[in-house]
């Protein structure tokens, strides 16, 4: 459950004789995350959150051809974990091939504060009357997702593996050199990750003269505390990282009514897999799936129906070690829309041509092959008010 209130305001102000715009604001929220199974045992730490944050984003026309932006924010949370007892769980074993049914955990939560400040830079500049550059430097910061940790308290590290479970199982004590017997007890402090600040640099360029438009982009992002899982081992970690990637979409309106569109994109990352300070590993593929991503589109208003067709291409990923490989594929999809009352009548097909394909996402999350969905059909019909 999140309750919020935000309150902004928008000031003009004068800065050496230009007009300028300033935005500031309070942000206030609460949260109360809980997950149970459904005999009504948590899964999860229950967690209470208290957030605030204040922030002021400026926007400076230098002159009639360049505007510079600046912010900052202040973020401030207040988190309040609760003692739970991780039930029993499957874990794998890679050093064995084998998995082993693992007894429950007791975790103790506690209060935890934590705060920082983050800032952005920005410019647009008209290099003609329909065509800016644009660019800049941002930052985003937020807690990690303390659940996927908590999930799997006493699996997370060879630390928790240890103290928890020790040398009580010889499996356990063999593989990972635990020499101690386990306490079957953590404390959150133990488990608790790290929020994250990501760093993102961006260079780009828009244009948009009428009959067509179109914007090619390009990105870098850098963390100290990524977020990875590991589907082979079941472990969640956080480690450096970095991403990268490219982005080139345009739309281009014919005198016949027909909209063509089109997307061409692609991200690659690399990460620390092993803590040493090197960014050696290549991401997993439940962080980046299909480098590569096409799509194609044309839509076409006729005697008051609006059809659509797209194809996508998917690109494959064979690059995360251990990791099943991901094919690539080619999809195509149709709809036909047409305003119908109030509101809007809509006929869809997705996987026009029934292709057997892998599913990216969901085989990168299992790290098994996990089949897409055949052709689908639906009818909707969509009314506002």
């Amino acid at each position: 459950m999140r309750t919020t209130l935000n309150i902004g305001v928008d000031s003009d102000l004068s800065i050496l004789g230009r007009e300028a715009s300033l935005s500031w604001g309070l942000e206030f929220g609460r949260d109360k995350t809980t997950q149970k199974l459904i005999d009504g045992q948590d899964v999860a730490t229950p967690l209470k959150n208290r957030s605030t944050a204040a922030y002021a984003q400026l926007t400076l026309p230098v002159n009639d051809a360049i505007t510079l932006s600046a912010g900052v924010r202040y973020d401030r949370f207040k988190l309040s974990v609760g003692d739970f007892t991780r039930p029993r769980a499957y874990y794998y074993f890679p050093a064995y091939g084998i998995g082993l049914d693992l007894a429950p955990v007791s975790v103790t939560g506690g209060e935890f504060d934590f705060d920082e400040w983050t800032g952005n830079l920005g410019f647009t500049a008209n290099i003609a009357p329909t065509t800016q550059v644009f660019g800049g430097w941002s930052q985003g910061y937020s807690p990690t997702d303390i659940g996927s940790f908590t999930r799997r308290a006493g699996m997370n590290s060879v630390a928790e593996i240890c103290t928890a479970y020790g040398n009580d199982n010889p499996l356990i004590g063999a593989a990972y050199h635990c020499t101690i017997p386990g306490t079957y007890a953590l404390s959150y402090v133990d488990i608790a990750p790290e929020p994250q600040v990501v760093d993102t640099y961006e260079l780009g360029l828009h244009h948009d003269g009428g009959d067509w438009n179109g914007q090619v982009s390009a990105f870098y992002s850098t963390s100290d505390d990524g977020v990875n899982f590991d589907p082979i081992t079941n472990r969640v970690s956080q480690q450096k990282e970095r991403i990268w990637g490219v982005e080139a979409q345009g739309v281009w309106t014919l005198a016949s009514g027909t909209v063509l569109n089109g997307m061409i994109g692609f991200r690659e990352g690399r990460y620390d897999s092993d803590g040493d300070g090197k960014i050696e590993a290549w991401l997993g593929n439940n962080r980046i799936g299909a480098p590569v991503r096409v799509r194609l589109g044309v839509t076409r208003d006729f005697a008051g129906w609006i059809g659509r067709a797209e194809a996508m291409y998917l690109g494959g990923r064979d690059r995360a070690e251990g990791q099943l490989e991901l094919p690539s594929v080619t999809l195509v999809n149709a709809s036909l829309s047409r305003e119908l009352g109030q509101g809007m009548l809509t006929l869809a097909v997705e996987n026009l041509f029934d292709r057997d394909y892998v599913n990216p996402t969901a085989t990168a999350t299992r790290n098994a092959v996990t089949e897409g969905w055949g052709r689908t059909v639906a009818v909707s019909y969509r009314m506002s008010f």
